[in-house]
């Protein structure tokens, strides 16, 4: 009898064996610090090591404050290492080769990205750079891999950002603008702006750029608005016809303490759908007033 009942013993206890090296699960522990008891898990936690690994291959050259691991793409990772005052940087990591590759973001600042497939990255720039102050307008930087003395890399390549009408963005800088000129385009239109004072030394300082400038869109009423902060309006503009824009059907301007509100009035007639995008581009020299040139897409 005493047999039986050890064999049985023995039985059971290979099986739980068994179960703990199926299921890959260390048995936790009580770690005790100071007056505090905590649980610490002992289970594998693969990001952690992940993050851990490539630490390792980014001490060697890369000083950073913190690195995290953000998603992956058929075991392509993408992470971002972080450090004050300057642009996040982004890495894609192939665990399966080991390889990790520097997106090559050149100090610009990212809003946003989408990894289309194991070669190519698009990123969404916010249009500033962490050295300069100057807030251009967001834009896109398709990433694309290639091979440049015999090492991987990625090739990057700007394009202009379809804006959609219901995303609000904010872009420019510098203060004490004056509105000049308003010209009616086929597609859009373009806005000239110049200092309120022409002695200013501060507003050709560097560069010259647009005022601050917030946009949104109000699908109720058809509207989309650009508030331009600290301006004001030069007294001889005179407000142009919208006759032979295809896509405005009217347009204000309305101050507001030191800013400006340019309203424009959307045309929908029957059968004809809103445009569905607008691309802004910032026309800027050293020496010459910034002037925003606007134009609407229908598709992207």
């Amino acid at each position: 009898m005493k047999k039986v009942i050890l064999i049985m013993c023995l039985i059971l206890l290979t099986g739980c064996q068994s179960i703990n090296n199926e299921a890959d699960i260390k048995p936790t522990e009580i770690v005790e610090e100071a007056d505090v008891v905590r649980t610490e898990t002992t289970v594998d936690d693969e990001p952690l090591e992940l993050i851990d690994h490539v630490k390792l291959k980014l001490d060697n050259w890369l000083d950073y404050d913190h690195v995290e691991l953000l998603d992956n793409y058929r075991h392509h990772h993408m992470i971002r290492t972080q450090k004050e005052t300057f642009a996040d940087r982004y890495f894609l990591y192939n665990e399966i080769r080991d390889l990790l590759i520097d997106m090559s973001l050149g100090g610009e600042i990212v809003s946003s990205y989408e990894i289309l497939d194991e070669d190519t990255v698009k990123f969404i720039m916010a249009g500033k750079h962490h050295e300069s102050d100057f807030q251009g307008i967001p834009y896109v930087l398709e990433c694309r891999r290639g091979i440049i003395e015999g090492k991987e890399t990625f090739f990057s390549e700007r394009k202009d950002y379809l804006i959609p009408l219901s995303e609000s963005i904010e872009f420019g800088n510098k203060d004490n603008h004056q509105l000049r000129d308003i010209i009616v385009t086929l597609e859009g239109l373009q806005v000239l702006f110049g200092p309120k004072d022409e002695n200013d030394p501060m507003y050709f300082a560097a560069y010259t750029n647009v005022p601050v400038t917030q946009t949104s869109f109000d699908e109720s009423t058809l509207e989309l608005k650009f508030e331009f902060k600290s301006t004001s309006v030069d007294p001889d503009f005179d407000m142009k016809s919208m006759e032979g824009n295809h896509f405005i059907t009217s347009m204000s301007l309305d101050e507001s303490e030191d800013s400006l509100i340019l309203t424009i009035k959307l045309l929908r007639t029957s059968g004809q759908e809103l445009p569905k995008y607008y691309k802004l581009r910032i026309i800027h020299t050293m020496r010459l007033p910034a002037a925003l040139d606007l134009r609407f897409y229908e598709e992207h």
